[in-house]
């Protein structure tokens, strides 16, 4: 998980990912920035976030995205 929030940190500097818990219910983060956040955990990560994982609830903290990232490896190795 630290590099998630170290890549994040570096991409949207003016968020506290250690402190924010609602971050697309607080506006802090959009529909782009999540569109940005799917092609960084494609590229760094290995995994295809598909239609069914693209919900504010999983993009509302550092921990809910490594969580969906968790999830998704998973569903790769089945």
């Amino acid at each position: 998980m630290d590099k998630l929030k170290a890549l994040l940190q570096e991409t949207f500097p003016h968020i506290d990912f250690e402190k924010e818990k609602n971050l697309v219910a607080r506006g802090l983060l959009d529909s782009f920035d999540m569109v940005s956040i799917i092609a960084l955990v494609t590229e760094n990560f290995g995994v295809v976030v598909t239609v069914k994982y693209i919900t504010p609830q999983n993009f509302e903290s550092v921990e809910n995205i490594w969580s969906m990232i968790q999830e998704l490896s998973e569903e790769g190795k089945k």
